[in-house]
């Protein structure tokens, strides 16, 4: 699962910044923003140094071999599986007043989360094909990829919940963010 904060954190890390520095130009929630930090690093898209006792982080912006972005392929087909489990057990998204249930909110904000990030990495991808650090073959076919993750849950939850697809579309609206992700 990824935070709210990753396009920001990304944003302010082209150069090595301590990670109280980053915590005070993201703004937020502390506890959320480290969460991002520590996840963004997993994925190795941020790159760590500890001098003294301070650790600070800088982004990537190398090419991303096959193997990183296997791994992160990886995890999105984990968490995709925990989807898909999650949606097998909740029969209904709604409640009988109408309202989306807590199991239903969690499911739908780790959906968000994990679409947020695969739309991170396609960001990541069209910009290195635009600097031609990979192929135009290789960065469409990491799309496809890519699009096909976002395709396949977004399908299975419409068809699970079709009596639910309002307030889908309504917790999608009200969640959404537009990415400022600068280089």
């Amino acid at each position: 699962m990824t935070t709210h904060y990753d396009d920001k954190i990304l944003e302010h890390t082209s150069e090595w910044i301590t990670t109280n520095a980053l915590v005070r130009r993201v703004i937020g929630d502390k506890t959320g923003i480290i969460k991002g930090i520590k996840e963004l690093k997993s994925l190795e898209y941020l790159e760590s140094r500890k001098i003294g006792n301070t650790i600070q982080y800088r982004r990537k912006d190398g090419i991303q071999t096959n193997d990183n972005f296997n791994k992160i392929i990886k995890i999105k087909q984990m968490n995709q599986d925990i989807e898909f489990e999650a949606i097998e057990k909740i029969t209904s998204l709604t409640t009988k007043s109408g309202k989306l249930s807590k199991k239903a909110k969690n499911l739908l904000e780790h959906i968000e989360d994990q679409i947020d990030m695969t739309y991170i990495v396609m960001t990541r991808v069209k910009y290195q094909e635009q600097l031609g650090i990979i192929q135009h073959r290789m960065a469409q076919k990491r799309i496809v990829q890519l699009e096909s993750f976002i395709s396949k849950i977004m399908n299975k939850i419409n068809t699970k919940y079709s009596k639910d697809i309002k307030s889908i579309q309504e917790y999608f609206q009200n969640h959404s963010k537009e990415y400022r992700f600068k280089v």
